[in-house]
């Protein structure tokens, strides 16, 4: 290196030295906003778990107005109208109740056929927040392992076929 290259190599160096701090901080701001949306994202999903969540199936005779104003007079929010079955809503509690104490508020009205709490179910339960699933039967039989303790296990040809029902032997999911 010479001197009429130094302050060229110089001021190489001075803006690698800035491009690596900048591209730091893009990274340092990046994290945090991912760790910022990730603890809203947990927070909201530990909020709508903890607002009871019931359905509610009306008779045919009570008018979309009604359910409204009962469910106002309650203090809970129809959360969402199921079509395919014709007077069932979702309806959450604002009140902090829980959702067989909800589901109990609604059962005891004219003009409701069922109320029933609607659960998140959580197929990978986290440890910290639930039990463990505990199943009281074996999930295996004793005498061959291999084959589920299911008493109607025979007549599922999709998982064993040995050819019963007149199906195909092997004709099954192996």
């Amino acid at each position: 290196m010479n001197r009429k290259t130094f302050p060229i190599h110089l001021s190489l160096a001075v803006a690698l030295v800035l491009l690596a701090a900048i591209a730091g901080q893009i990274r340092r701001e990046w994290q945090e906003h991912r760790l910022a949306r990730q603890q809203r994202a947990q927070a909201t999903s530990e909020q709508a778990r903890k607002r009871a969540e019931v359905l509610v199936r009306f008779r045919s005779d009570v008018a979309p107005q009604q359910i409204a104003r009962i469910s106002s007079s309650l203090h809970d929010q129809i959360e969402d109208r199921i079509e395919s079955v014709p007077g069932l809503v979702v309806i959450a509690d604002e009140d902090g109740l829980d959702a067989e104490q909800v589901a109990e508020q609604y059962r005891s009205l004219n003009g409701v056929e069922y109320a029933e709490p609607n659960y998140v179910i959580d197929l990978e339960p986290d440890p910290q927040r639930a039990p463990a699933l505990v199943f009281d039967y074996p999930l295996q039989r004793a005498d061959n392992p291999d084959e589920p303790d299911d008493p109607m296990f025979g007549e599922q040809w999709s998982l064993n076929n040995n050819g019963q029902r007149g199906g195909k032997t092997g004709a099954d999911i192996s």
